[in-house]
């Protein structure tokens, strides 16, 4: 994107459909203002490595390492919520995160100065 876009978290999604018609049709783009996303937080940025979909709420979940930060968002790029990762200094380089159908949080750590490892936590 553009300077329009220099202080917004972008998440484009793309519809999995096997025929999306024209091409780029099944594109679509959620702005949010990196403001919005951080709250309160004294941030400098925002650095999310990855994402994944909340299976019971539908809400998107991203893990930012340098932030040590969960970020909790609803799919229509409404206020979200950033909250510390469970672990707190565990969590060295946080890179990974999904969330399984029975409520189980597994965040995973590239290796830094441990080993690499997985995390589970129950997930509210």
């Amino acid at each position: 994107g553009g300077r329009e876009l220099a202080n917004s978290l972008v998440l484009y999604r793309w519809k999995l459909a096997a025929d999306t018609g024209a091409t780029g049709a099944g594109i679509s783009r959620v702005v949010i203002p990196i403001t919005r996303v951080r709250g309160a937080k004294r941030w400098k940025g925002l650095h999310p490595s990855d994402l994944t979909i909340d299976p019971a709420s539908g809400q998107y979940v991203l893990v930012a390492s340098r932030e040590r930060a969960l970020i909790v968002l609803p799919p229509d790029g409404g206020a979200g919520q950033a909250r510390p990762l469970p672990g707190g200094r565990r969590h060295e380089h946080a890179e990974g995160v999904a969330i399984a159908r029975d409520g189980v949080l597994i965040v995973s750590d590239e290796s830094g100065y441990r080993s690499a490892a997985i995390t589970l936590y129950r997930w509210p």
